[in-house]
This record gives structure tokens, C-alpha cells and sequence, in this order.
């Protein structure tokens, strides 16, 4: 049997090469696992509210199941990968084993958008895909007991009550008459008292004339250098132009996409452009989906910007700046894996409701970080003697590397499964940290000597581990006690 240090080795040596598993897995395969997980997160972190006297046992199988995926990750087996994950959901939801069976008939009956782009009162068209065998009775009433619902999430002026579910057989549409983006939302109807599960959500946009015509006129812009002072906001605009262009092309996306959002964001961006002024991110609250510039590369980065308070009787700019949050993402990961996995985004939740705002980029290295936020003071307020740090598995270390490259730069570091060395106890007396890897956490002997490193160097480090979870299910677990230590 391989030892820790072998796992961790293997796993560094991976990590090494920048981007692996994002090349391996095409971006098709990637949106169908992120959902997935998002699936399996919610149903964990609804099992943690439960007082069921099972639970127990079943969080021990879905958990099993977890590090069995985990393993499969590594090894470049997505297939394994969504299977794997499936059953830990399974374990977690199944109220027995006839329910299992048919939540596991269930699982892939996911519907496939036939346009993320509509245009209002024109039929949004979803095909299920495949349907397992034990689903296609003579009656077709298993079918009968899948659904659809739609909710608004992104664009306030669009709520509504949803319309009421429909059951579709193997297709279906609908039309939404608002301009907006839509998640909608697939789920499964279990007899008798066992209630809903969730199966699937997605974001469908709906653009109306209007926006149509942004769209097509963005696209139809020439690319344009991204030298000069602003710099900043060009390299956000293109990067939002590729988004869109393949979304408007019906090639696949990574995650979910709220196009009438980032079109939104596209404008703002041209705005400042032609104006030759500066974006001021503090004055836009909400999400950003931007391309930092950090030396001759560009970092892709999700940032959410907490809204004033709406009984601040003075400016913004004359209270106390916030600190800001840093998040960095475990290997084969994206900027996205904060904001819609991860306990579905529990971070972002926990940051907004500080009023804290909250940075994701896409995979760096120690040396980008100092960079990355020197250009993000530019655009952003925030207070540089508190910028605090969570890093994840590979984003674990990246997070201790910076600490070494840029002693007393970080306030604060959060540690979850994942190690590293900082190799300077002058550096490490500089911040504060927090290392918590799972019980079943093959980073455990990592986690370990890290924090007997930094206690030998006498840095204020606390060290704890999460019991009853492996290496993905630490992050959702453990971020209410980090949030909790940040705002010691």
C-alpha cells in the first residue's frame, strides 16, 4: 500500500504540471461533475440539519464513497469519478433499499438545456438524455414522477411566483416570458412521505431585443490590445467576450453561465474603456467574472463585491476598509469551485454576510499571489494589513508558499487539506494560521507537520482535525470554524 508521503508526493508532482486535470477533462465533463457535486454538497450539508438516527451510518458510506472519488480524480477517471460521487449521494438521501434503487435510476435523468441563450415567449426545449432501463415502464409512470421547476436568482427585477411544475416525458419545454437569468431546477418525486430530491439545477438565460443586440455587437468587436493603463478592464472584456461566444455557440462551459449578468458587466466594462476611467469595483456590488493582468499573463478571477450597508449614514470611503478574502482552489480546480462547489458557495455566503469581499483566481502560484493583489488594490477597497487567506488541498500550499515569498503580506491563512513548509520562522511568526485536514484526509501527515513546523517556530498556528470527512468534504465542514477564526 502506498504511503502518505507517497500519495502526497504523487499528488505534488501532478499539481506541478499547471492545469492537468482542467486539460484532461473537457469542459462538458468538468459541468457534469461540478454538478454533481453541488448535488452530493447540498444533500451533506442537508444531512448535517437532520436528526435522523441513520445518519450516522449513512454519512459514513456517502464518505467512503467520497474518498473512493477522490482516488478515481487522481487518476484521470472521470467516468469513476461520477459515479463514485452519485452513490455518496445516495447513501446520503435513500430512505431505503428500494428507494436507492430508483434514486440510482434517477441520478442520470439530467436534463440536457437545448439552448443556455432564449429570447422571451420562445420555447426553452430540455431533453433528459438517456433514461436508465428501469425507469421505462410500459405506463411510463416513473416518468411521470420527474419534474421541472424554474426560479429567478440572478436578476431581482425578473422575480415571480415560478410556474407550476411540469411533467414532461422524455422532453420537454417551457417558455419564460421575463428577460433574466433562470435556474431551473429538475427534481424527483418520491412516494408516499419521503418527499422531493433534487436531481439537477441550471442556469438558462433569456435575452430580450435589446440585449440580443448587445450580444451580437460585442461578439462582432475586434479584439483589442490589452497594453495600457487600462489594461485591467480590457483583459476582463475579452475574457468575458469568450465566455459568451461560446455560450452563444452552444459549445459547453465549465459552470453555470448568467449571461444577462456578465453582459451587464461586458457594458460596464466598455463604459469605462471609452472613458479611459478606471473601473471602481467598490461601486458595483455584486459578481465580477474579471482577467487580473499579473505581469505578462492574466489571471482568471470570480469576484464577489459585499453591497454597503443600507444604514451606513456615511461615504464608504470614509469607514474602516474591509479585509479582503483570497481563495485558492485544490488541483484540477478553477476560479469557479469556491462560488458553485464547496458547500455550494458557502464561503462566498459566509464573506458577504461580513460585508468581506471575497477573491477566487484561477490557479497560482506563491510568486502570483503578491501581484494578483497589487493590481486587484487598483480597482478594489480593501484594508492590505488584513488579507486573509483559504486555501484547499494544492491551493493549501500555495497559501503557505506565499507566506515564505512574501513574509507579513497575509494576516491570516486557513489551511484545508493541505500542507507545505514556509521554511523561514520569521515569515511564519508574520500571520496567523489554521490548519484543518479530515480525518480520512490522505493530506493528514501533510497538515500535521506543517503545523509542527509552525508551532517549533512559534507562530500562533491552531491545529484541529475535522473529524468523520475526507479531503473535498473538509472544505464545507470546516469553513463555519475558519469564518469564525477570521473574525477573532
Amino acid at each position: 500500500m502506498r504511503s502518505i508521503t507517497s500519495v502526497l508526493l504523487a499528488t505534488c508532482a501532478l499539481a506541478a504540471t499547471a492545469g492537468t486535470a482542467r486539460a484532461q477533462f473537457p469542459p462538458e465533463v468538468r459541468y457534469d461533475l461540478g454538478q454533481r457535486l453541488r448535488r452530493f454538497e447540498n444533500a451533506w450539508a442537508a444531512a448535517g440539519k437532520s436528526t435522523d438516527p441513520s445518519l450516522q451510518e449513512r454519512r459514513v458510506a456517502a464518505r467512503q464513497a467520497m474518498q473512493a472519488a477522490v482516488t478515481s480524480f487522481f487518476s484521470m477517471n472521470p467516468a469513476r469519478v461520477a459515479e463514485q460521487v452519485d452513490a455518496a449521494w445516495v447513501a446520503l438521501v435513500a430512505a431505503d433499499d428500494g428507494d436507492a434503487a430508483e434514486l440510482r435510476g434517477a441520478a442520470d435523468c439530467r436534463p440536457e438545456a437545448a439552448t443556455r441563450l432564449g429570447s422571451p415567449d420562445a420555447p426553452i426545449g430540455f431533453d433528459r438524455g438517456p433514461l436508465p432501463e428501469a425507469l421505462l415502464t410500459a405506463d411510463r409512470s416513473n416518468l411521470e414522477r420527474l419534474g421541472f421547476t424554474v426560479d429567478t436568482t440572478w436578476q431581482a427585477a425578473a422575480r415571480r411566483a415560478p410556474p407550476a411544475p411540469s411533467r414532461p416525458a422524455d422532453t420537454g419545454s417551457f417558455t419564460l416570458d421575463t428577460p433574466g437569468d433562470f435556474t431551473v431546477r429538475m427534481w424527483w418525486e418520491r412516494p408516499a412521505d419521503l418527499g422531493a430530491v433534487e436531481l439537477d439545477r441550471r442556469t438558462v438565460s433569456v435575452l430580450d431585443a435589446a440585449r440580443r443586440r448587445q450580444l451580437d455587437a460585442l461578439l462582432a468587436q475586434p479584439l483589442e490590445s490589452t497594453d495600457g493603463p487600462m489594461r485591467f478592464e480590457l483583459e476582463s472584456l475579452t475574457g468575458l467576450r469568450r465566455i459568451l461566444a461560446d455560450l452563444d455557440a452552444g459549445r459547453a462551459y465549465e459552470t453555470d453561465v448568467p449571461a444577462c449578468h456578465l453582459l451587464d458587466r461586458a457594458r460596464l466594462l466598455r463604459e469605462h474603456v471609452e472613458a479611459a476611467a478606471p473601473l471602481r469595483l467598490d461601486d458595483h456590488p455584486g459578481e465580477h467574472w474579471l482577467r487580473i493582468p499579473i505581469g505578462v499573463r492574466a489571471a482568471a478571477v470570480r469576484l464577489h463585491v459585499p453591497a454597503h450597508p443600507a444604514d451606513r449614514e456615511t461615504d464608504a470611503e470614509d469607514g474602516p476598509p474591509p479585509p479582503l478574502v483570497l481563495a485558492l482552489h485544490g488541483m484540477g480546480g478553477s476560479e469557479h469551485l469556491f462560488f458553485d462547489g464547496y458547500g455550494d458557495g458557502l464561503a462566498v455566503r459566509l464573506a458577504a454576510a461580513r460585508g468581506w469581499p471575497f477573491c477566487a483566481p484561477r490557479t497560482l502560484t506563491a510568486a502570483g499571489v503578491g501581484p494578483l493583489l497589487d493590481a486587484l488594490a487598483t480597482r478594489l477597497r480593501f484594508d492590505p494589513e488584513r488579507i486573509y487567506v483559504i486555501g484547499h488541498s494544492m491551493g493549501a500550499g500555495t497559501a503557505i508558499g506565499t507566506v515564505a515569498k512574501f513574509p507579513g503580506r497575509l494576516r491570516a491563512v486557513a489551511a484545508l487539506g493541505g500542507g507545505g513548509r514556509v521554511g523561514d520562522d520569521d515569515a511564519a511568526r508574520a500571520s496567523r494560521f489554521l490548519v484543518l485536514p479530515g480525518e480520512f484526509d490522505f493530506a493528514l501527515g501533510g497538515a500535521r507537520r506543517l503545523a509542527d513546523e509552525l508551532d517549533d517556530a512559534g507562530a500562533d498556528c491552531r491545529y484541529r482535525v475535522v473529524p468523520g470527512v475526507e479531503h473535498m468534504l473538509v472544505v464545507q465542514e470546516a469553513l463555519p470554524e475558519v469564518f469564525a477564526w477570521l473574525d477573532g
